[in-house]
């Protein structure tokens, strides 16, 4: 079924690469699709890296998909419905893209 709209934003703004809003005919029914960068040099993942030796230790993208709210905002500690780690920008672009489109059903 088609997506009754869609609020794509796909500018980059700091560490975020797009960011996707999706509303399905059902009017509860939102999912949030968002792909932003991890910085590795974070103080946060530093220690995380120190705990974790398979923890990749350059930056590297996420892309997360999420139910949420007409306005985009997810509730605390919702899980995510898919997520998924790129290595390089253009590998999350097309990874943002191809959630974008299967959540979608287009």
């Amino acid at each position: 079924m088609r997506p009754r709209w869609i609020d794509d934003d796909r500018t980059m703004r700091g560490d975020r690469v797009a960011h996707t809003i999706i509303a399905k005919w059902r009017p509860w029914v939102h999912y949030l699709v968002s792909t932003f960068r991890i910085d590795s040099s974070s103080a946060i993942q530093r220690a995380i890296s120190s705990l974790d030796a398979q923890r990749a230790s350059h930056d590297y993208f996420v892309t997360r998909v999420v139910r949420c709210s007409r306005y985009g905002v997810a509730r605390p500690g919702s899980e995510p419905l898919l997520e998924r780690g790129y290595n390089t920008i253009d590998e999350a672009k097309r990874g943002h893209a191809e959630a974008v489109t299967s959540f979608s059903g287009k």
